[in-house]
């Protein structure tokens, strides 16, 4: 059970057809990430080693340290919060701030030193329960996680990303009633934040209500990216819903003519409509030569086992060869900030 969830909250970016990496809960890595693709359009900063003087306030140091995290560099962004705190060690927030940076390069026991550092000094500094919560997570002391991110909410119920953990965790557990709550609420604090809809969305299709996932998988992509992986889970909710002419333009968005009908044609499959899924699989080798090999897989499987329908264990093995459609391959992505 805890393997089961540890993988859960390691793969928060679950990734689609073209790309299937994970990513680690903590929520600094997400702003490491985007940072990083930030800074390849940004002018790189240099050292400030001429203005490292007694002049420069913690304030200084913190907000240097914040401009390296958002440009990707995270080595200089701890320096900088490490000599903030050196002129003054009382700073919860830059405290905090270091302890996510010791959590994105798994140094978790440095990390969770420097949250009850804080917390001991301050036992109602929120932030700080939320960073212990992340720790525990990768831990996989789910109770002491789950109990964190509470007492995060409890002393200050605007931490969306507290909210957002909860909900993933009640999502790997399958209290999907729990999990739309808390999503919902992440969401109410903000608004436009792709991920959260996405997610919500992932949730509902997991308890079938398909109208309501595919209003917030429309709601993600109006609010954010292309992102691929967003498309194909409309894709698949559209096709859960009946709506298979809305599900293949969904598929094609983002991928070639063949791979898009043959993932309708799993669709179909996974419907019982085997004239429709079979039709599918042939029109996917007849416009996608490339593709040929995954559609003709599938075609001759279904063929050979009449009235069988795809298994997500088949599916996933069948990814290897950029097979995919999946019926419950829902992609959760990640929520950490902008």
């Amino acid at each position: 059970m805890l393997a089961m969830l540890l993988a859960g909250f390691t793969s928060m970016m679950l990734a689609g057809c073209a790309a299937r990496t994970l990513t680690s809960p903590a929520t600094h890595e997400a702003i490491a990430q985007q940072a990083e693709e930030r800074r390849k359009t940004h002018t790189p900063l240099e050292e400030p080693v001429a203005q490292a003087s007694a002049d420069m306030t913690p304030e200084d140091y913190e907000r240097l340290g914040d401009q390296y995290v958002r440009q990707g560099n995270l080595t200089l962004a701890f320096a900088q919060y490490d000599r903030s705190l050196r002129r003054d060690p009382r700073q919860s927030r830059v405290r905090g701030k270091r302890g996510l940076l010791l959590v994105q390069n798994g140094q978790l026991q440095e990390a969770q030193k420097e949250f009850q550092y804080i917390l001991r000094g301050d036992a109602a500094y929120a932030p700080a329960h939320e960073g212990l919560g992340q720790v525990y997570l990768h831990w996989n002391r789910v109770s002491e996680a789950e109990d964190s991110f509470h007492r995060a909410l409890q002393l200050n119920p605007q931490l969306w990303k507290a909210h957002a953990f909860l909900g993933m965790f009640y999502d790997t557990q399958n209290k999907h009633a729990d999990a739309v709550a808390e999503f919902q609420a992440a969401l109410a604090l903000k608004p436009e934040h792709q991920a959260l809809a996405n997610n919500l969305g992932r949730v509902y299709y997991a308890m079938g209500r398909y109208d309501e996932a595919i209003r917030q998988f429309r709601q993600a992509l109006r609010t954010g990216s292309a992102d691929p992986r967003i498309s194909n889970n409309l894709a698949l909710a559209l096709s859960k819903a009946g709506r298979y002419d809305e599900a293949l333009t969904a598929f094609q968005k983002h991928g070639a003519p063949g791979n898009a009908y043959n993932n309708l044609g799993v669709m179909y499959w996974a419907a019982a409509d085997r004239g429709k899924a079979i039709a599918c699989f042939q029109r996917a080798i007849e416009v996608s030569p490339a593709y040929e090999p995954t559609a003709r897989h599938n075609l001759a499987a279904l063929q050979l086992t009449p009235g069988t329908q795809p298994h997500p264990e088949d599916e996933a093995r069948e990814r290897a060869s950029t097979s995919c459609g999946a019926t419950d391959d829902v992609q959760r992505l990640e929520t950490g900030s902008p």
